[in-house]
This record gives structure tokens, sequence and C-alpha cells, in this order.
């Protein structure tokens, strides 16, 4: 049957006519064609993905992977945090037993296990969260009693450093340094005393500041900043008190009048 119709007359002539036909088309015609099927191919996937995409719990799903980071990247930070404190700790029986034998190399010993501890809390912060931060141990200026110095810091400029004073009347290190309450200020600028220092390379705005406290008396202030408002959790603060009661037998250990009459030997200087 199908012999019969392609040797028949009427199928050669509508085969030679589409041939004429196909023969005149330019050759550019079929690269358009071609052109025109890949387009319609991408924008089939396009709109197919985006439909994926805006799917109803596409949103739910988002937030649950951005929930799970956040709580990753938060426990990689207490973790570090918890393992410098446990360091802390294991070095403090140490220190005791160094003061009944020799006072002197205790009293070194303290200001450097100190030091670890304020070089160490920037960087476990900073390891988790792209801010920077800076730390330091603040006691009464022997010089002038009305003001607050650095005992031991980190993240200061060594200028900043050997020169920062802080009014205990005014400050937030000298109200907390007054009345033994730790403050977290979400963002200084807004504080009614702030006075931003005009040679500062770098600016700061959340501020933690916890008092360190002996037998009910409290010598010196451990304050933490941040360059960025609220970068502090309810975690954190919990943890700098921990560090704060561990800088209290430190301190203790050395002797209250090594902390009224240091000296800030010891600089740590990044800029």
């Amino acid at each position: 049957m199908w012999d019969f119709i392609t040797k028949s007359e009427t199928y050669k002539r509508i085969d030679e006519s589409l041939a004429s036909q196909v023969a005149n088309i330019p050759d550019h015609f079929f690269l358009y064609c071609l052109y025109g099927v890949i387009i319609l191919i991408a924008v089939f996937w396009i709109v197919r993905i985006w439909k994926l995409y805006k799917a109803p719990g596409s949103d739910l799903i988002q937030q649950y992977k951005e929930n799970y980071e956040k709580a990753n990247a938060d426990s990689k930070q207490k973790s570090l945090i918890l393992t410098l404190i446990d360091q802390v700790n294991k070095e403090i029986p140490g220190l005791i037993s160094l003061k009944e034998t020799d006072y002197e190399k205790a009293i070194e010993r303290g200001r450097k296990i100190i030091d670890m501890g304020i070089e160490q809390i920037p960087l476990c912060l900073k390891s988790i969260k792209d801010i920077n931060h800076r730390c330091a141990v603040f006691t009464v200026d022997p010089i002038d009693t009305s003001n607050l110095k650095i005992y031991e810091g980190c993240g200061y400029s060594i200028g900043g450093k050997e020169n920062l004073r802080l009014k205990i009347s005014s400050s937030i290190a000298g109200k907390v340094f007054t009345k033994g309450e730790y403050s977290y200020c979400k963002d200084v600028t807004k504080e009614k005393d702030f006075v931003p220092n005009p040679k500062a390379s770098k600016s700061y705005y959340s501020l933690l500041c916890v008092p360190i406290v002996i037998n009910g008396e409290t010598i010196a202030v451990l304050s933490i900043d941040g360059s960025e408002r609220n970068c502090f959790s309810n975690d954190d603060i919990e943890y700098f008190k921990m560090f704060s009661n561990q800088l209290a037998i430190i301190f203790q250990v050395m002797g209250t009048l090594e902390v009224k009459g240091g000296t800030n030997n010891e600089i740590q200087n990044t800029g």
C-alpha cells in the first residue's frame, strides 16, 4: 500500500514542491530556529526552578538552613570560650602553690595568666563572627583615683593603653566599678555621656563591663567591646561573668595591693 502511494504522480508532485520550497529557505533560518528551541528550553527550566524555589515551604527550608548554620557557629564559639575558661582553671592551683614558695614569681605568673585570657577572648569571639573586639581589665589609677586605667588589655594601641583613662563618676566601666553590677550597652553612641575618640582608627559600639569582686569589694572591671551593635548574647554575658570570677581568684592570690598599685608592664598591641 505504501509503495503504491509513494509511486503515485500526486505524491511525486508534492515531494518535489516541498523539496523546492525547502531549498529556497535561507540557511540562517535553521540557525534561528535552533536558537529559538534553545531559548524555549532554557525558559522552561528557569520557570520550573523558580516555581520550585517559590513553592510552599522553600522559605522555611532556607530559614532552617540559616538557623542550623548559626547554631553550629555558636556551638563552636562556646567550645572555644569554655576551653579558655578550662585552661585558666588549670593554671590557678599552680599559682596558689607558687605563692607559698615565691610570692614575686606568683605575681608575675598571675599577670601572665590574666594576659593569656585577655588576649584569647577577642580571638575566640572573632574566630566565628567577623567583628573586631578589644578586651581589658581596668583598675583604679593610683595617680588619680577618680579614674580607671588599663591594667592589662588587648586590641588597644600602645599609646591608647598607656594613656586611656575612664572617669569613675561618668563612664560605663566606672559605674560598674561603683555599683558592683555588670552592664551591657548595645550601642554606646546612644549614651548621653558618650564622647567619641577623635584619634580612634576603628569604631566600637557594643560594650560589656563585668565587675571583678573580692570579698564584696569591686577591685577591677573586665571590659570587652565590639565593632557592631548588640553583638553579645546572653551566653556571652554569662561566660564573662565566669571569667571575671576567675580573675578575682587570681587577683586574690596576687594580693589586692598589686591590683591597686599595678603598672602596665606587659602590652598587647593589636592595633
